[in-house]
């Protein structure tokens, strides 16, 4: 059966939505990274949505059982509350700080993804006996605003520690270590080789938050704060999506983590001229990833991704581009051959990053890195909450990223 946390034990049975409220607290919050997931995602192993026929998940039953209006629907006379509602109560306070973080991933992950129906009636608690694994959700609501280029888009997987420095092992994809050959009987089977990385991946924090007056915020509508720790999470993300860039480039301080550059001019199209982009260069940029990836994503600055989203895939009397200029341009978009792109200004000019989506990028990320920060706020010792990630990227797959350089 379930389990249920009860005064910081698992027991048997359900909890019911006001029995969680009456029981919240830091212990909640440190449970929940125990087990090596959010807050969110956590509740649903003891509050099942499964067994709702509504659409809230179990966070946000809280919410309702607290009397806390999140959206504003002024057609209906129905505005959000003020944030100091999240004063009434110790009970309340501790409802804050997850509320905060869920704002915090919709930006992360460009969207709602709600943690409803996450876990089935018979499915056991992450990290427990029963199920010693966890399950990657994305958790949060919806966000009016996103990041020009999600760096959820790059990320191939996340890989949760519970310290500042992690050694990555990676597959040995060089030409001698992945070639494979019939095998003549009594002959050894060829292996892959698994080999741990020189230098570890130290993390680093990446914070956010707001900065007023008790006064000032108490009275703000939730819904407008909502909108301003949007925006600081968007300031952060954009950190975050040029440090992995920049890893994908210039690899993670292992050998051979480094992309591999190809010239436009010299080594894919002598016709190329005036740091432009060709079709032939374009062609045998792609067919550079194959046998074993496919270019998924092109990054660059707006001038370098234009001259491949303009590229003229038809005739001189007909011009068909990569780019529909029917759309309105964007920072993101999706070129016609499936190749999706993001402008990002810290791609150094005349230079196009290639990108391996499924293969490319790891994001190390400390699982309960921010747990000190939310216990000081539940227990009232500060007034503003403050978000942090401690994390880092690696790269998961050698090759899987290629840079073009635009030669004149």
């Amino acid at each position: 059966m379930q389990g249920t946390l009860i005064d910081g034990q698992v027991r048997e049975g359900r909890a019911r939505p006001t029995d969680l409220f009456q029981r919240m607290g830091p212990n909640v919050y440190r449970a929940a990274a125990e087990a090596g997931v959010n807050l969110s995602v956590f509740l649903e192993t003891q509050d099942p949505s499964s067994e709702y026929r509504e659409t809230t998940d179990a966070f946000e039953r809280l919410l309702v059982i607290a009397g806390v209006h999140t959206r504003s629907r002024p057609a209906a006379g129905i505005f959000a509350s003020e944030m100091d509602i999240f004063s009434r109560s110790p009970q309340h306070r501790c409802l804050l700080p997850e509320f905060i973080c869920r704002t915090w991933r919709a930006v992360q992950f460009g969207g709602s993804a709600s943690t409803r129906s996450l876990y089935t009636s018979g499915d056991d608690i992450a990290g427990s006996s029963l199920r010693p694994y966890v399950d990657a959700a994305t958790a949060g609501i919806t966000s009016p605003v996103a990041p020009p280029f999600a760096l959820s888009d790059l990320v191939a997987m996340t890989t949760p520690i519970t310290g500042a420095a992690y050694r990555k092992v990676y597959l040995d994809t060089t030409a001698a270590s992945t070639r494979r050959r019939r095998v003549i009987e009594g002959d050894d089977i060829p292996l892959g080789k698994l080999t741990t990385a020189d230098h570890t991946i130290n993390l680093y924090k990446y914070a956010g938050g707001l900065k007023a007056s008790y006064e000032a915020l108490r009275r703000s509508r939730i819904d407008k704060v909502r909108l301003w720790l949007a925006q600081e999470a968007l300031r952060n993300e954009i950190d975050k999506i040029s440090a992995a860039v920049n890893v994908l480039v210039s690899g993670d301080g292992n050998a051979n983590t480094a992309a591999d550059n190809w010239r436009a001019k010299t080594d894919l199209d002598s016709l190329a001229t005036g740091k432009t982009v060709t079709l032939k260069a374009w062609w045998l940029f792609n067919a550079k990833f194959a046998p074993y990836f496919q270019l998924s994503h092109i990054i660059g600055v707006e001038g370098d991704v234009a001259k491949v989203a303009l590229l003229n895939i038809g005739t001189s009397n007909v011009p068909v581009y990569l780019a529909d200029p029917r759309v309105r341009a964007a920072t993101k978009g999706m070129l016609a051959d499936g190749t999706t792109y993001g402008i990002l200004a810290d791609v150094p000019t005349d230079k196009l990053v290639g990108v391996d989506a499924r293969q490319a990028l790891e994001r190390v990320t400390e699982v309960g890195s921010n747990i000190e920060e939310i216990e000081r706020w539940a227990q009232s010792q500060v007034q503003i909450l403050t978000i942090s990630e401690v994390e880092n990227f690696a790269v998961l797959t050698q090759g899987a990223t290629k840079t073009l350089e635009l030669e004149t």
